[in-house]
């Protein structure tokens, strides 16, 4: 009995159009919740499945209220966030959130507040995922660029990071691993 909550993003070529946010109900009834987004990216939701949250790139994060059915109501901007990518919510609620062109990892408290802002050396940083035995471990996916590329040639390789926010406090974020895709 759950819902499918979904956005797309195609590179055709062209200069994008605005695209729509789409929520398919339980019974099949497919709904746009929004015709005019720039740049649609992650997706989360609180843990008391009280909030939908979705970022848009080039606006910031949407926070979606949900009705004991799962259905999304208006949205309110929840964080303005001009590079917003990923996202994804902890067990406590806060709002972690991927930036593309500052390379900073943000934490928002359910009520907007910037909890954590961590500046990670590599030049996109595009999504987010918790995992790992207790899900304490915040695995964070970059990005680079033929720009930078052409800059770092050897250098210029994307990476899966991963670290114990939850478990650390904020000062200790030296402490995230990386290694290489190839």
């Amino acid at each position: 009995g759950g819902t499918i909550d979904f956005i797309s993003i195609m590179d055709l070529g062209v200069a994008p159009q605005l695209g729509k946010l789409f929520y398919l109900s339980p019974d099949g009834t497919l709904r746009i919740l929004r015709d005019d987004v720039f740049v649609s990216n992650g997706i989360g939701f609180s843990p008391d499945g009280r909030h939908m949250y979705h970022s848009e790139t080039s606006v910031g994060i949407w926070r979606y209220p949900l009705d004991p059915n799962g259905s999304p109501g208006t949205p309110e901007l929840f964080v303005p966030m001009e590079d917003s990518d990923g996202l994804v919510v902890d067990s406590a609620g806060a709002v972690w959130v991927a930036g593309w062109s500052s390379a900073n990892l943000r934490r928002y408290l359910p009520d907007g507040t910037l909890d954590r802002l961590i500046h990670l050396p590599f030049p996109h940083l595009i999504s987010l995922a918790f995992g790992g035995p207790d899900l304490h471990d915040l695995y964070i996916a970059t990005a680079g660029n033929a720009d930078y590329a052409r800059a770092f040639a050897e250098t210029a390789r994307r990476a899966v990071l991963r670290c114990s926010p939850l478990k650390l406090p904020p000062e200790m974020f030296e402490a995230w691993k990386s290694f290489e895709l190839n």
